[in-house]
């Protein structure tokens, strides 16, 4: 069916283009990885920025464990400050929503306390 000299030429051809869909596919995987850190940095970062926005607001011990932050307001005192720094920092926060909210003596925790948890998960 084929000479020797056209299955040589073949058996090149096919090699090369192995060796080319090879090339393709290592160099779409680390594609993908680099851009799989860099959407990895971008929600930590968002993160962070939603800690420091709620600190801002005077949220004091916050935390960020896993799908949720927490926060207080030791100072219930300034109701209405540790009331609205609470609300504002649901909403400064894209991605979370406010699972949970405690002022008073009932609670947990000595103050005002709330609980952001993310939206959707990673």
């Amino acid at each position: 069916m084929f000479d020797p000299i056209q299955r040589r030429r073949l058996g090149i051809l096919f090699l090369f283009l192995a060796l080319l869909f090879g090339a393709v596919a290592t160099a779409a995987g680390v594609g993908n990885a680099i851009r799989r850190q860099s959407v990895s940095n971008d929600l930590a970062a968002a993160d962070q920025e939603c800690q420091n926005r709620v600190g801002s607001l005077g949220g004091k011990n916050v935390a960020l464990s896993g799908e949720t932050i927490t926060a207080t307001w030791p100072d219930v005192n300034k109701g209405m400050e540790s009331v609205s720094g609470a609300s504002v920092a649901a909403l400064a926060c894209p991605g979370w929503k406010m699972t949970s909210f405690c002022m008073g003596e009932g609670c947990t925790t000595k103050g005002a306390s709330i609980t952001l948890t993310r939206v959707a998960e990673r």
